[in-house]
């Protein structure tokens, strides 16, 4: 049997920061130079580890989904511009246009509604394909 990892005592905030940023238990493993089996083990033993970590994951979760929402939809920004005025730098405040995108559409509606739009709906036609054979009038 191996030896117990020590729990990094005073990284809460580093490690709930590690999982804001999107890492996942093999990411918290290898920060912390130990197995996925041993930030496991700390999730079972360390409630309030387990609580932390799975909160910020959610937090991420959430700034992800909301960004493809974003995505699906279309979003407008302001954003300013820097031109070349005779060698006097002109901003300008402009708003870029991001338009909707289909494949965000897709897998948002994908993963809330997998019953309407999974890849083959239920009562698929199952018939084979038609093969036509062309005939050569010429020959």
């Amino acid at each position: 049997m191996g030896r117990t990892s020590a729990f990094p005592k005073g990284q809460d905030s580093a490690i709930r920061q590690l999982c804001l940023l999107g890492a996942t238990d093999k990411d918290l493993a290898a920060a912390y130079n130990v197995t996925e089996q041993t930030v496991n083990n700390w999730k079972k033993s360390k409630h309030g580890f387990f609580e932390s970590i799975k909160e910020a994951k959610s937090a991420a979760d959430l700034q992800v989904e909301q960004a493809l929402f974003k995505r699906a939809l279309g979003y407008s920004h302001a954003e300013d511009k820097i031109f070349n005025n005779g060698g006097e730098a002109l901003v300008v405040g402009t708003t870029k246009s991001y338009p909707p995108d289909t494949a965000a559409c897709m897998a948002w509606l994908y993963n809330r509604s997998p019953a309407r739009w999974k890849r083959e709906p239920e009562g698929a036609s199952t018939a084979q394909p038609i093969t036509i054979e062309i005939i050569n009038p010429h020959g």
